[in-house]
């Protein structure tokens, strides 16, 4: 009996594609929900099956659902079975439909009509039943309310709409809020009236910026009233201020792994004088609820520096998931990085010391990124609060923002000594080093920063002398002249020239005499050879100093590498016993 049921059920699979009516769907739930009950998980699966692969109109099971709380807990219980992983999958699929249901009649601009019909009615019980539905709807209910509001034949039904919207609650907080800018007075002052009704601190800066700034004296005393309903104690803060800390705790309400499908932004256009409703993805919802509430802080109050810091901060985040950045965002094209660099060095130092101390590696190297642009001797240390953030991320455990730090301190040029700059050169080196091991030559990133990193060290090497001391540096710069890649030779001998030794002075000249190393290599090995010789003396041995003489001596030898020779030589500015021999050409005893 029991195959021959499954054998009905695997039958009844092959008309699955054939749309199912609400008596096939009510059947198979409870079926479903049946076998879950006395364990018999082969039957439940094979009932699941049919909910999920049929054409299953999910409002329909959505309704099923919410008829008994317990059926629904109890799939979910299933979509969670350990030893049963296919029972978990299926009951996963079908617990997505009875969402995807729910969503569609929440959302129904038909139903949500119908509830407002009913809400303005004379029924008591009508209106007790609207209520409800409403609030089902949430945020999707919103703008119908605000669109009935600007009805002049629904005008002795207003208290009725705010009262509606009051009960929808928290989930009608970010469209009311988006409203308060509408054109229209009486609408504007019902929207400010709500707000003041919800019990909720996200109501409050915008309340707040409605007593600063409306022109109308009633819908300011509006919204003073209701930030006393709603929190006395904040009466005295600023618009700004309050804003700005609603923006961060949407910015620290982080947990991108929890965060699935898509969330809601809300907006006033100014056009259509209605709410605008965007979806975008739940990962960086929050990021852009902070950048929103940073832009509202900046309206408040032009000159509160620490909402650009979090703006960017957040705007870098956004990005750093790797997903596309919604459309309608002003800021989309051309992204972070471009708006985040003219924000300026004092807001970027803000949003790397946000950063390090989250320990948000992606929010810190892309800051970093932005500071590497804008960072300079004047700005480069500066404090925010009680560290300086460059100096703090010389210290990362994260490699790249070690080096990333430590080429915008470089960078900058710096002209006095300061107590990190021994931090500087080692991250430096680390990073030229790493890059010089045959085994990174796979991997860009670990190349690009070393070749950024040599970058970095000529500008201080050429810079300011007793700012830096690069001698720790030296084994790494050698390992890079003698054995790294290609790309980091050239930057590798460029930096030697300015370390007064002579294994730095002797590995420029090997490098430009051996005869296996590429030819512009060479030239560029034997160019930095006479900047040594010309910054610190001649610090090479007999048995090098001969060598460098017979290439220039050498027909056979390439024209531009003789003189490249001769040039360093020259520089090098020998005795004249030294050069002899080049002068004789052998053509006296």
């Amino acid at each position: 009996m029991r195959r021959a049921s499954i054998f009905a059920i695997i039958v009844a699979a092959f008309f699955t594609g054939q749309a199912q009516g609400p008596r096939d769907i009510s059947q198979n739930w409870e079926d479903v929900l049946h076998y879950i009950r006395i364990a018999r998980f082969d039957l439940a699966k094979a009932y699941g099956q049919l909910l999920v692969e049929g054409q299953v109109e999910p409002e329909i099971l959505y309704q099923l659902s919410a008829k008994s709380p317990q059926d629904y807990q109890l799939l979910q219980r299933a979509s969670t079975n350990a030893y049963d992983k296919e029972l978990a999958q299926i009951a996963q699929k079908v617990l997505a439909l009875i969402e995807q249901g729910r969503q569609a009649l929440r959302s129904d601009p038909k139903v949500i009509r119908q509830e407002i019909e009913r809400l303005l009615g004379q029924s008591e019980r009508g209106t007790a039943m609207a209520m409800q539905r409403l609030r089902d709807s949430g945020e999707y209910a919103v703008p119908f309310i605000l669109q009935a509001m600007s009805d002049p034949s629904n005008r002795p039904y207003v208290d009725r709409l705010v009262q509606a919207l009051a009960y929808v609650g928290g989930a009608a907080v970010r469209p009311l809020c988006a409203a308060i800018v509408a054109s229209d007075a009486p609408i504007r002052a019902e929207v400010v009236r709500a707000l003041g009704r919800i019990a909720s601190f996200e109501v409050l800066p915008y309340l707040k910026y409605v007593t600063e700034t409306d022109r109308v004296d009633e819908i300011r005393a509006i919204a003073a009233t209701g930030i006393m309903q709603v929190d006395p104690s904040v009466s005295a803060n600023s618009a700004a201020s309050l804003f700005y800390r609603l923006a961060t705790q949407y910015y620290q309400q982080r947990d991108p792994s929890q965060a699935a499908g898509f969330v809601n932004m809300w907006f006033w256009d100014p056009n259509t004088q209605g709410l605008v409703r965007r979806p975008v993805n739940g990962r960086y919802f929050n990021d852009l609820m902070a950048m929103s509430c940073c832009q509202w802080a900046l309206k408040a109050d032009p000159g509160y520096s620490e909402a650009v810091g979090l703006w960017a901060a957040a705007f870098i985040r956004a990005q750093s998931y790797g997903i596309g950045l919604p459309g309608f965002l002003p800021h989309a094209q051309p992204g972070p990085m471009v708006f985040a660099t003219a924000t300026g060095t004092r807001h970027l130092l803000q949003a790397l010391a946000r950063a390090l101390n989250d320990g948000d590696k992606a929010v810190a190297l892309g800051v970093l990124e932005a500071l590497a642009f804008t960072t300079g001797p004047r700005t480069a240390l500066n404090a925010v609060g009680q560290i300086q953030p460059l100096i703090e991320a010389l210290r990362s455990d994260y490699m790249p923002v070690r080096t990333v730090a430590a080429i915008v301190i470089a960078s900058a040029r710096l002209n006095e000594p300061f107590g990190a700059s021994g931090i500087v050169v080692e991250d430096l080196a680390s990073a030229i080093e790493l890059g010089a091991d045959p085994n990174a030559g796979s991997d860009p990133n670990i190349i690009g920063y070393a070749i950024r990193s040599l970058e970095a060290m000529l500008a201080i090497a050429s810079g300011p002398s007793g700012v830096y001391d690069l001698h720790p540096a030296q084994q790494g710069l050698m390992k890079a002249a003698q054995r790294g890649p290609a790309a980091l030779r050239t930057p590798a001998y460029r930096v030697l020239a300015y370390i007064a030794t002579q294994q730095a002075q002797q590995t420029l000249a090997i490098q430009g005499l051996a005869a296996d190393n590429d030819l512009d290599q060479r030239i560029v090995a034997l160019e930095s050879l006479g900047l040594s010789a010309r910054l610190n003396g001649c610090l090479l041995d007999d048995g090098l100093l001969d060598r460098l003489l017979d290439l220039v001596r050498s027909d056979q030898a390439d024209p531009e590498l003789r003189m490249a020779a001769a040039a360093a030589l020259g520089c090098m500015d020998l005795p004249s016993a030294r050069i002899r021999d080049l002068i004789l050409g052998g053509s006296v005893d």
